[in-house]
């Protein structure tokens, strides 16, 4: 929910007190997928998103999706998988859930081989960091982007 946060992040942003009503009514309408992103209000959005699904419905009745790769807190930006692995054990903290249903790139990296970024997502399903999450993704990605090809 790239609007829910903090005005100062942008001056367009929903406070906490609009966004928990825009979830119950989504919720409310049938509509239980929530989409966020680590950066959208530097973090802010997933905690708000968090706090509205814990005080609405078990976790079980929604799909929350996360993305990963812009700058947040004192993460850099990329897809390291280093920098991976801490911003999904930062995106559960904020969300205050033990794991997401979708975690998606917001965008390749060109410095990083795309094996190792798809390895560090890997990880999250079943690897070294299983159960992170259940499913992995890509929110904006050139279909000509594959092993060894890089593109900015």
């Amino acid at each position: 929910m790239m609007s829910f946060g903090s005005p100062a992040w942008q001056a367009w942003v929903l406070d906490e007190s609009a966004a928990i009503t825009m979830v119950r009514t989504a919720l409310d309408l049938g509509i239980n997928t929530f989409d966020t992103a680590d950066a959208y209000s530097n973090g802010l959005s997933e905690q708000i998103l968090g706090r509205a699904v814990r005080a609405s419905v078990p976790r079980r009745e929604v799909v929350i999706a996360t993305k990963v790769g812009l700058p947040v807190d004192n993460l850099p930006g990329g897809l390291r998988p280093e920098r991976m692995a801490a911003a999904i054990d930062a995106s559960l903290r904020r969300l205050g859930v033990e794991h997401v249903d979708l975690w998606q790139l917001h965008g390749w990296d060109p410095d990083v081989p795309i094996e190792e970024t798809m390895g560090a997502m890997a990880d999250a399903v079943c690897g070294r960091l299983p159960n992170q999450t259940q499913r992995f993704g890509s929110a904006t990605t050139q279909a000509s982007t594959k092993s060894g090809h890089t593109h900015r």
